[in-house]
C-alpha cells in the first residue's frame, strides 16, 4: 500500500471480519443451546476469518500497547514542554516490569476480567499488550538496529518452521479437538469450553427450567418415555442429522425417546442428572449409555458447580449419599475459568487447522490438564461405578422404573487389534458389575462390527482423526438396534 492512499474496501472488509470474529467467533456445531442438539455447518469462509481472526488476536494486543505508549509520550513531552529527544522513554529494569506487566494486572481487574475468556487467552494478550508498552515506551528496544531486529524475526520465524517439519517427520498424527472455524476466544454457552456451565444448568431444572423444556419437545402427549442419559455420543452428529434418541421417537410412534446426552461428562454426572430429572419427570425407563473410551477417566472429574471438586461424595454407601457439592453455577466467576480447566491460546487452537506441531502441543496440553485436575486411579474409578450403577438401579426399583446399560461402540476396538485387549478387559468388568446387581446390559459391538466390515468404518462416524461420534447412518443403525433390543 503506498504511502497516504486509503486502505480498499476488500482489505477494510477483512480486517473488521477478523476483528469481529475475534470478538464473537461462530458456534461450536453440535448444540445452540437449551433445545438441545441443533447442529450447525462451517460458515462461508469460515475457517480462512478464523486464521484472520487468531492473527488479529496476536499483532492487535501489541499494536494495542504500542499506542498507548506512544500516547502516553506523547503527554508526557507536552507536560514537560519537550519537543524532542529521549527523555520521554522509561529507563530501568524495574520500569520495564512494570510496563510489562501493567497490562496484564488490567485484564485480571473488572471489568476486564468479567469478560469470558480463558485465562491463558487472558494472560497471552496481557503479555502481548505490556510487550507493546514496552518496545514503545522504554528505551532498551531504542538500542537494538534495524539488523539484530531482522535476524530475530528471521530466527524466529525459522525455528517455528524447524518445529513443523520435526513435528511432521517424528511425531505420531495428533487429533484435532476442533475445526478453526469452530474456536472461540470469547467463550459462550455450548462452546467446547464453556460447556461445563450447561451441564451445571442442566443439573438444576428448578433454577433453569428451559434447559429440561428443550429436550423434552415432542415428548408432552408420549404415552411412553424412555430417559437417555450419557455424553457426546449420545447428544451430537453431524451437522443437519438426527441422533438415535430423535430416530427412536419417529419409529416408535406414541413413545418419546428423551436425549439428555451432555458432552464431556460421566457416569457420575448421568447418575446425578438422573436423579435431579426424576423428580420433575415420570418415564417409563432409563437408558444409560457407557463409553468405555473415557467413561472411567471421566469419573469424579472436577466440575465448577460442585466447589472444583467431583459431584458425588463417597461415605460409607458411597452414591446412595451423594449431593451435589455446589448448589449453583459458578463458571466464569471473576477470573474465568482455572488454569488447567480453561483452554490452551486461541492462536494456538486455530493452528491446529494446519499446524501437526499445534496439534501435539494441544494434545500435550490436554493430558497435563487431566493429570493435574483428574489423576486417575483406577481401583477406586471402579469402585466408584460399581457404587453409582448400584444406587442408580436401586433408586429406579423403588420408583418401579427398569434400568438398562448399553456399552457404545469404541471405534478403535473395531478397526485396531491393538486396542481390543484392554477394551475386552473393560468390558467384562462392566459385565461382572452389571450382573452382580441385576441390572440389563447391552452390547451392540459384535453386530456394529459386522456392518463396519461389510460397508467400511468412515460410513458410520464423523470425519476426523478418532472421531467416535456417530454420522447420521450411525445413530440410524444405533436406533433400529436398540428398538429391537429395547
Amino acid at each position: 500500500m503506498r504511502r497516504g492512499s486509503k486502505p480498499s474496501p476488500r482489505w477494510r472488509a477483512l480486517v473488521v471480519a477478523g476483528v469481529a470474529c475475534v470478538l464473537a467467533p461462530p458456534a461450536l456445531a453440535g448444540g445452540s443451546g437449551p433445545e438441545g442438539p441443533s447442529p450447525v455447518g462451517p460458515p462461508p469462509l469460515g475457517d480462512v476469518t478464523a486464521y484472520v481472526a487468531a492473527l488479529a488476536a496476536l499483532l492487535l494486543p501489541v499494536v494495542a500497547g504500542l499506542l498507548t505508549a506512544l500516547a502516553v509520550r506523547r503527554l508526557v513531552r507536552w507536560r514537560r514542554g519537550a519537543d524532542s529527544g529521549t527523555t520521554d522513554r522509561c529507563r530501568g529494569f524495574v520500569a520495564g516490569l512494570v510496563l510489562l506487566l501493567a497490562p496484564l494486572v488490567l485484564l485480571l481487574l473488572p471489568p476486564l476480567s468479567m469478560v469470558r475468556v480463558g485465562i491463558w487467552d487472558r494472560l497471552l494478550t496481557g503479555l502481548l499488550s505490556g510487550f507493546g508498552v514496552f518496545v514503545g515506551a522504554h528505551q532498551w528496544p531504542v538500542r537494538i538496529d534495524l539488523r539484530s531486529r531482522i535476524i530475530l524475526a528471521v530466527s524466529t520465524l525459522v525455528a517455528l518452521l524447524l518445529l513443523e517439519a520435526g513435528a511432521r517427520l517424528l511425531l505420531p498424527p495428533a487429533p484435532t479437538f476442533e475445526e478453526p472455524w469452530e474456536c472461540r476466544l470469547v467463550l459462550a454457552p455450548w462452546g467446547e469450553y464453556a460447556m461445563e456451565e450447561e451441564a451445571c444448568k442442566m443439573l438444576h431444572p428448578e433454577e433453569f427450567p428451559d434447559r429440561m423444556r428443550g429436550r423434552l419437545r415432542g415428548a408432552e402427549g408420549a404415552s411412553r418415555r424412555v430417559l437417555h442419559v450419557g455424553d457426546s455420543l449420545v447428544y451430537m452428529t453431524e451437522p443437519g442429522g438426527l441422533t438415535f434418541p430423535e430416530i427412536l421417537s419417529r419409529m416408535e410412534p406414541g413413545t418419546a425417546h428423551i436425549n439428555a446426552g451432555v458432552p464431556g461428562m460421566g457416569p457420575d454426572y448421568y447418575y446425578a442428572l438422573m436423579r435431579s430429572w426424576l423428580e420433575r419427570l415420570p418415564v417409563d425407563l432409563v437408558v444409560m449409555h457407557l463409553f468405555i473410551g473415557n467413561d472411567l477417566g471421566d469419573l469424579d472429574d472436577v466440575r465448577t458447580c460442585s466447589d472444583l471438586g467431583p459431584l458425588l461424595e463417597y461415605n460409607g454407601n458411597p452414591a446412595s449419599q451423594a449431593v451435589l457439592r455446589h448448589s449453583g453455577v459458578v463458571w466464569g466467576d471473576y477470573l474465568g475459568p482455572p488454569f488447567f480447566a480453561s483452554p490452551p491460546p486461541y492462536a494456538l487452537r486455530v493452528a491446529c487447522g494446519f499446524s501437526v506441531a499445534a496439534r501435539n502441543l494441544q494434545k500435550l496440553y490436554y493430558q497435563v490438564a487431566e493429570a493435574l485436575l483428574n489423576p486417575f486411579d483406577e481401583a477406586a474409578a471402579w469402585a466408584h461405578l460399581d457404587a453409582i450403577l448400584s444406587t442408580a438401579s436401586a433408586e429406579l426399583v423403588s420408583r418401579g422404573i427398569p434400568l438398562v446399560l448399553v456399552l457404545m461402540p469404541h471405534r478403535p476396538w473395531l478397526t485396531d487389534e491393538r486396542y481390543r485387549e484392554g477394551d475386552d478387559a473393560i468390558r467384562l468388568g462392566i459385565e461382572r458389575i452389571a450382573s452382580r446387581l441385576g441390572i440389563r446390559l447391552l452390547v451392540p459391538w459384535e453386530d456394529f462390527r459386522a456392518a463396519v466390515e461389510r460397508e467400511g468404518i468412515e460410513r458410520w462416524f464423523l470425519d476426523g482423526v478418532e472421531d467416535n461420534h456417530f454420522s447420521t447412518a450411525g445413530h440410524r443403525w444405533m436406533a433400529e438396534w436398540l428398538k429391537l433390543k429395547l
